[in-house]
């Protein structure tokens, strides 16, 4: 099981609002990889709901992804009590390292 089957598989069932880290969102770009030069990600260094409503975040974001060969997506900090990686979801230790996820 690659890393990605891990998130969707193991980890996300046992997430409260798990749609807030599934990037699927309406509205949201997704642009095939081949097609650009230049990735971007937006950090809104706050919990997804309350950056949501930041119009700054909206205004870039539109701004950027209008550009051709351009993607940005969005980030936002989970919550402070996540902690998908608990005994339970039996998630593999390189779910610990930041770096990967």
């Amino acid at each position: 099981m690659d890393l990605k089957d891990t998130f969707y598989n193991t980890i996300l069932p046992h997430v409260e609002r798990p749609s807030r880290y599934l990037g699927n969102e309406l509205n949201s770009v997704h642009k095939p990889k081949n097609n650009v030069n230049l990735r971007v990600c937006l950090f809104f260094p706050d919990l997804y709901e309350l950056g949501l409503g930041n119009l700054g975040l909206h205004i870039l974001y539109a701004i950027l992804n209008d550009q051709e060969g351009v993607w940005a997506e969005r980030g936002y900090s989970p919550r402070p009590t996540w902690n998908p990686c608990s005994a339970s979801t039996k998630c593999p230790s390189s779910c610990t390292n930041p770096k990967i996820l």
